[in-house]
């Protein structure tokens, strides 16, 4: 079997190591000129963890990541709604620098990367598939993975009318070397009335913050009208936003609208099949983006490798990963419409209902979605293997 695989972001890349694990043969195409990760942090939860270790990276993960510890919710006044405390949680958190883990899955894996390969659509010829680049080359393959991001080529020519959706808010992002002893205990999400600033902890005294903002869709600022946007909406929130929001180069803030995509029924067309966020693009909200696309990878190789056909192995990784992926999908996109509400009255209403939900009802949600361990799912052909 030799697989071809589109994009060499997180999805691609830990697609990659998984089928050389299985023994699969692969050609990676990515449409950039160089290898190189963009972005801030990134959570992981412990549904990641686990095939992370389980692809024999858990010493390569140690050196990149720290743990997320415990973390609250908060007014934008610094009261706490709800502390996030991992007592009676399953789950463990990890935040990694993106483009650490970018370059760190990137080490791992054996074939080499073909660049400045733009891939513009897809043949299925009954017995394999072949793609085309704008450079007028091809691939042939058995299977055709795309894993090429929310504006997936593939998932258009598949499904035309699936587009993005905008969420109706904003995001702004920045890594910033900020001593973590000034953060005085505040990591979490802070909420206020159509606004939310995220701070997280990264390894070497780094901080990763985030905020949002419900605004239309595709303005834009120069950076230092970016820094100063930021400032003008969280200067008054609760310490240590400020200092933050100050210790940030404006060259280190990233501005991106916030996209998802409604749920589909399916991620194939013959020997074509999505994956990571051109099969499933979610808001942020949960923290499980990159999470699910590593799911996604290491569903199908053992989908694959334990298949006595490609078609076989391609329904059995949709038969685990579409409903998974549909509900996080849904919840991720409920969390951000509560978070980003944008009336007074009702955001006092939803911060006293956040203070009286019980932690273990609280840890039970979590765990459902993080706590998942995708080798103890069986389907026909039992991808634990």
């Amino acid at each position: 079997m030799k697989a071809i695989i589109i994009g060499a972001g997180i999805g691609g890349l830990t697609t990659a190591i998984a089928l050389e694990k299985q023994g699969i043969d692969i050609e990676i195409y990515e449409k950039s000129d160089a290898i190189s990760a963009v972005g801030a942090g990134l959570s992981l939860w412990k549904n990641a963890i686990f095939v992370l270790e389980a692809l024999g990276l858990k010493h390569e993960l140690q050196q990149h990541a720290i743990a997320a510890g415990e973390g609250a919710i908060r007014s934008h006044t610094g009261d706490v709604l709800a502390s996030m405390s991992q007592e009676g949680a399953e789950v463990m958190t990890v935040v990694v620098h993106r483009a650490d883990l970018h370059e760190m899955l990137h080490r791992a894996i054996q074939t080499p990367i073909q660049l400045s390969k733009t891939v513009t659509h897809y043949q299925n010829t009954g017995n394999g598939v072949i793609a085309y680049f704008d450079d007028g080359t091809i691939a042939e393959g058995d299977i055709l993975i795309a894993a090429d991001g929310i504006h997936s080529p593939i998932r258009q020519q598949m499904f035309p009318d699936a587009q993005p959706i905008y969420s109706g808010y904003t995001a702004f992002r920045a890594v910033v070397d900020f001593e973590h002893a000034r953060l005085k205990g505040v990591w979490g999400e802070s909420w206020g009335i159509g606004l939310r600033f995220g701070i997280t902890l990264l390894s070497g005294n780094r901080v990763y913050w985030f905020c949002t903002d419900n605004a239309p869709a595709g303005q834009r600022y120069q950076p230092v009208e970016a820094k100063q946007y930021i400032e003008g909406l969280y200067g008054d929130w609760h310490d240590p936003i400020a200092d933050l929001i100050r210790a940030t180069p404006v060259s280190a803030i990233l501005h991106h609208d916030i996209y998802d995509l409604a749920p589909l029924s399916s991620w194939q067309d013959g020997r074509a099949v999505l994956l990571g966020d051109a099969a499933h693009a979610m808001t942020p909200n949960l923290g499980q983006g990159a999470c699910q696309a590593i799911e996604d990878a290491y569903a199908l190789a053992h989908c694959l490798a334990n298949s006595n056909t490609v078609e076989q192995g391609i329904a059995d990784y949709q038969a685990v990963r579409l409903p998974r992926a549909k509900q996080i999908v849904q919840q991720s996109r409920q969390i951000g419409r509560v978070g980003q509400l944008d009336n007074a009255i009702i955001c006092w209403i939803r911060n006293q209902a956040v203070k009286l939900v019980p932690s273990g009802i609280r840890n039970q949600g979590i765990n459902q979605v993080a706590a998942y361990d995708i080798n103890r799912i069986q389907v026909n052909h039992n991808i634990a293997g």
